[in-house]
């Protein structure tokens, strides 16, 4: 049978398997680093998830946590480990200001980050979501020292830009966001210097909130 999880409740299930260290990024923000790959995640869930509660407390947004269905792996009757059923379309469905919004929440710990991070039924399901009058995003963590919302229509040009590559239709333009134009990236992964500085948003020092409400008005 199918269990609903999110990484932080594997987290507790899988106790001392996944573990953590403490660690201040360049920004002056204590935070929880993994201390393994499968672990890299975590941190940028708890950030996330912390977020979104204070902007539900303030009446600001409401987002729930759309779970991965796992069927436990066992040994001697002890769960040792989790197989994925189930693969979720978004990370984070919610509502901001009457609009309907999707998040899908990526991070590295390498200097660059893929665009297929993104699969094929995830990027079905988020051009579906704004067709139809959501708004997307790509939330990323770049070791946990830079992060960017990013408009899922940025993300998903630059995706078909790359795919599109050998068609010379497509090796110049910009994207016009919020009467913004955004020059295209066409490689097949992006930096964190190389995504537009607009894009970017902060940890609160005062209270670690990781703030990325502000970037949810772009209309993407």
């Amino acid at each position: 049978m199918p269990i609903k999880l999110s990484s932080s409740e594997a987290h507790k299930i899988l106790g001392d398997k996944l573990s953590f260290s403490m660690k201040t990024n360049k920004r002056g923000c204590v935070l929880r680093s993994p201390d393994n790959h499968a672990n890299r995640g975590m941190e940028f869930e708890r950030l996330i998830n912390e977020a979104n509660e204070v902007y539900r407390q303030k009446g600001i947004a409401v987002f729930t946590k759309i779970p991965t269905e796992f069927i436990p792996i066992r040994n001697n009757g002890q769960m040792v480990g989790a197989k994925v059923t189930h693969k979720s379309v978004a990370d984070y469905i919610g509502v901001f200001k009457g609009i309907p919004v999707a998040i899908e929440a990526k991070s590295t710990n390498q200097k660059r980050i893929s665009y297929n991070e993104v699969k094929p039924h995830q990027e079905k399901f988020l051009n579906d979501w704004v067709r139809t009058g959501g708004r997307a995003f790509v939330i990323v963590s770049f070791g946990l020292e830079r992060f960017f919302l990013v408009p899922w229509f940025y993300w998903g040009t630059c995706i078909a830009c790359w795919e599109h590559r050998d068609n010379p239709d497509r090796k110049h333009g910009n994207i016009l966001l919020g009467g913004i134009s955004f020059p295209i990236n066409r490689k097949a992964s992006i930096s964190a210097d190389e995504v537009p500085i607009q894009f970017e948003v902060r940890l609160n020092k005062r209270n670690g909130v990781l703030d990325y409400i502000d970037g949810l008005e772009v209309k993407t």
